[in-house]
């Protein structure tokens, strides 16, 4: 029982500039199959999603071809362009000017617009008057060979050259004056004296990138499958007495394939509070080591998030560069200036193994009595140590690594880590004093919050109701920012701007929340979690690195808490999936303490009930009912509360016509305070059931997930790590017609590992076949010896899963 169903898509230009766009007609194709629907759940959480976007894009054609001139238009002075590119090159060189290449098309009409608005501009015309113009139709029969060599794919795409035909600067898509201006002569400046543009680099014969070329000629099919391959990875630190450190980073790509979907960049986003990165040089070179210079002066430093700074400040660095093409080398040299996060503290991971490295080599120079340690894991090379003449410390491991990884399923990246972890020895106790030293002084509440506090008080006497009452005060009144903790300040607002912001990230709410239970009389500290703690907890190298969320725990009347109003509104005493059973660090004032979190405890929320009426005929009558709760309705609120059902209801009743079946009744149950989940219920008329046979039928029952064993191979290298997820409940009957007969007596299963709780329970009584199904995973973690356990039990649940039950009907 499926739908097979094949959206159409916007087929346009790709969307590269401002305004660039051609839109051509969209389809919607809905393909009728053999067998009746049963995904119409999926079309009506996304159908109305999907016609929105389809009339957002339709209603957006509209005033786009109000704004565009018609074709023909002139600016007010006829430019000098030519038609010709070897003219251009010609003109360029006699006249010692870069070029400005326009590639576009008859019927491009962002070009047209451009052509009438931009290029009229009189300071853009004053400006253009320092180019040789040549503007190319990327159709016609005589430019192919020019556009295939720039591979311009969108129009407009302005190309500034010099008299070599080699790109300096490029934009996709219509500009403005003003930007054709920014555009014009940060492009022109660097032609001042140099008729190229750039400078001309040739490295030394001694360089390690030439070693590095030669071993990357042997890298494998399958690790040049990305398109590039990183062959310099160079990274030489020099770190001072109180933690602060200065390093020099050489990034080195040689791109394989240039029309892999992405292409090194030079671009690094960076917390600036702590870490401030420049452009050193940037370079794009031949494999002789020749090549050229891009002026770093073009660099960009913009903040990641918006243009304004409000509480975050990570930044984005990047310049732009031509496009690369196979065969040709990026080579990035940048400087990092890094504060350590806690003073005099310091802390590096050094990755060996998890990517395609071809020369992999790190430096790190530290003065002798600063406490730098070392840790390997499944890393064999070891480090060299050597004591420099001024007495200081100098560690560097040179390491290679030539083929990617291969991740098993069900599996952690943490597992497959190859390198050394450089680090300065910091306790639980360090980790608490610094972090209570960061929220003293904050957490005190205003007059007006203490008020609020004391009515909840007067209202709820149970602790867990006053608990409750204080989440559900901060996780509705309090927008959650979605910041991460490692890439922004580690210290939490005020709560007092909390409350007035009304906004704030996990470590702002959870201050909150610790300093409301606090003045209500109930023990309250911060803990910090993180997935790098969770996969590795290991205390010889704790540090700030491995934590990146902040929730709350609270103790009364005996009863641990753990509260994370980052997590939305939810009951108080339930974990969040995601790091139930994972260590944590506990906030005691001066004191740190790791705990292991609660178990998740799963609940029923992929719930579905469906009945079968089956006809004498082969067809039937098909009732569903499904129920979404807990976190899986959490995720899909919005997409439900904007679903227009009554047309998603007229759009299934289409397409079962088509199918010969017939929506009889729906039904959408709303959830409610009094009712946490949402119920729909749709009842069908289908024209068949499962696979039609001479005497009969065949279907097979269920809706759990089907996991194929074939992807576990027969010997494992890394241990399993399961996570915990809900309990995923089917209920099916099949009501067979009087004198039909069960030709295939369906078995029974039930599979209870330390990894997934599973069962699918037939019983056959008064001609009704009835299932019960439930499939839950738990959080488990087994040693890759388990292999074969773990294989064995996916092939037991896949084989009764797939298995076809054959009903005979009587005859007519």
């Amino acid at each position: 029982m499926a739908v097979s169903t094949q959206l159409g898509s916007v087929q346009s230009q790709p969307l590269r500039g401002k305004h660039n766009v051609q839109v051509r007609p969209l389809t919607l194709r809905l393909f009728p199959c053999p067998n009746p629907p049963k995904c119409y759940l999926y079309l009506m959480q996304h159908m109305a999603a999907f016609l929105t976007c389809t009339l957002s894009t339709l209603l957006l054609c509209l005033p786009l071809s109000a704004q565009i001139p018609q074709p023909g238009s002139e600016g007010r002075t006829k430019l000098p362009w030519l038609s010709n590119y070897d003219d251009a090159l010609k003109r360029a060189a006699q006249d010692k000017k870069p070029i400005l290449l326009d590639v576009t098309t008859d019927w491009c009409s962002w070009s047209k617009k451009m052509e009438r608005e931009t290029f009229a501009d009189k300071n853009v015309q004053k400006e253009l008057g320092d180019f040789v113009l040549v503007r190319l139709n990327a159709e016609e029969d005589a430019n192919e060979s020019v556009v295939k060599e720039f591979n311009v794919s969108s129009y407009p795409t302005l190309l500034i050259l010099n008299y070599r035909g080699e790109t300096i600067g490029e934009n996709e898509g219509f500009l403005d004056a003003k930007d054709m201006l920014e555009f014009l002569q940060k492009h022109k400046a660097l032609f001042k004296g140099n008729p190229l543009g750039y400078k001309e680099v040739q490295l030394p014969p001694d360089d390690p990138l030439f070693a590095a070329l030669e071993k990357a000629a042997k890298l494998s099919e399958k690790a040049r499958e990305p398109g590039y391959a990183q062959i310099l990875d160079y990274y030489e630190c020099k770190i001072q007495p109180d933690g602060r450190d200065r390093a020099i980073v050489r990034s080195t790509y040689l791109v394989l394939d240039d029309e892999c979907l992405t292409l090194p960049q030079p671009e690094h986003s960076f917390d600036a509070a702590r870490l401030k990165i420049t452009f050193k040089s940037v370079r794009i070179l031949n494999e002789r080591g020749q090549g050229r210079e891009i002026d770093t002066r073009l660099a960009k430093t913009e903040n990641i998030y918006s243009s304004e700074s409000i509480y975050w400040d990570v930044k984005n660095i990047s310049l732009e560069v031509p496009k690369l093409k196979k065969g040709q080398i990026l080579d990035v040299i940048e400087e990092w200036e890094r504060q350590p996060i806690i003073p005099s503290s310091f802390f590096m991971r050094w990755n060996t193994g998890l990517k395609v490295l071809v020369d992999s080599d790190i430096t790190l120079t530290f003065p002798k009595n600063f406490p730098l340690r070392r840790k390997a894991r499944n890393c064999p090379t070891p480090v060299e140590e050597k004591k420099l003449p001024d007495g200081s410390i100098q560690w560097r491991l040179k390491t290679s690594n030539m083929e990617p990884v291969d991740f098993e399923p069900y599996s952690s990246p943490i597992d497959y880590w190859e390198g050394v972890v450089f680090y300065t020895p910091l306790t639980p106790d360090d980790m608490a004093r610094w972090y209570t030293g960061l929220c003293k002084g904050r957490d005190e509440l205003p007059p007006e919050a203490k008020t609020r506090l004391r009515e909840i008080l007067a209202k709820h006497q149970d602790p867990e109701a006053r608990l409750q009452a204080i989440m559900d005060w901060v996780t509705k009144d309090i927008r959650y920012v979605s910041l991460a903790f490692k890439n922004s300040s580690h210290q939490p607002h005020a709560v007092k701007d909390t409350l007035s912001r009304k906004y704030g990230d996990c470590k702002d709410q959870s201050l909150l929340v610790m300093a409301l239970c606090r003045e209500a009389g109930i023990e309250a500290h911060l803990v910090l979690l993180g997935d790098e703690f969770a996969d590795d907890p290991d205390l010889d190298t704790l540090s700030v690195e491995k934590f990146d969320h902040c929730i709350v725990q609270a103790i009364t009347k005996g009863q641990t808490y753990y509260l994370d109003p980052a997590a939305g509104p939810r009951k108080v005493g339930s974990m969040v999936r995601e790091y139930a059973g994972s260590p944590a660090l506990v906030i005691q004032g001066n004191k740190g303490k790791v705990v292991t979190l609660p178990t998740y405890e799963p609940v029923v929320v992929n719930y579905k009930s469906v009945t079968i009426e089956a006809s004498p005929e082969g067809g039937g009558i098909l009732t569903e009912i499904t129920r979404l709760q807990g976190e899986n309705l959490a995720r899909q609120k919005d997409e439900f509360q904007g679903a227009n059902w009554e047309k998603n209801r007229r759009l299934l009743e289409e397409q079962f016509k088509k199918l010969g079946g017939k929506i009889l009744e729906t039904k959408i149950t709303q959830p409610t305070e009094d009712r946490n989940y949402l119920e729909i219920l749709v009842k069908m008329r289908l024209p068949r059931i499962g696979v039609r046979l001479a005497n009969g039928f065949m279907v097979q029952m269920g809706q759990t997930p089907v996991i194929n064993p074939e992807l576990f191979s027969e010997e494992r290298r890394h241990p399993f790590r399961f996570q915990a997820t809900d309990t995923h409940q089917t209920i099916m009957e099949l009501v067979l017609p009087e004198g039909a007969k069960l030709a295939d007596p369906p078995e029974s299963i039930e599979i209870s590992e330390p990894f997934l709780k599973a069962s699918r329970k037939f019983t056959f009584k008064d001609n009704v076949l009835r299932l019960e199904e439930h499939f839950q995973f738990l959080k488990a973690r087994l040693p890759a010896s388990d292999n074969e356990r773990v294989r064995d039990t996916f092939r037991r649940w896949q084989e009764n899963r797939t298995m076809a039950h054959r009903v005979e009907l009587p005859p007519k």
